[in-house]
């Protein structure tokens, strides 16, 4: 179930183009997280511009 879940599980070739912004100082999610989703997307070909905010948690974006 927790797999269904992870935006990473739904990456394809296809996919929309995505915006990612992370804040280096989220306590949430790990920047790893932002990062290994960025990856991915680019693997598949997929469009994105991806931003991190240095200092900036979650709550802030």
């Amino acid at each position: 179930m927790a797999r269904d879940a992870s935006p990473v599980t739904h990456v394809h070739a296809g996919a929309p183009p995505f915006l990612v912004l992370h804040g280096t100082a989220d306590t949430l999610i790990p920047l790893a997280q932002g990062e290994h989703l960025t990856g991915a997307l680019r693997r598949a070909g997929a469009r994105l511009p991806s931003r991190s905010r240095a200092a900036i948690g979650s709550t802030a974006l």
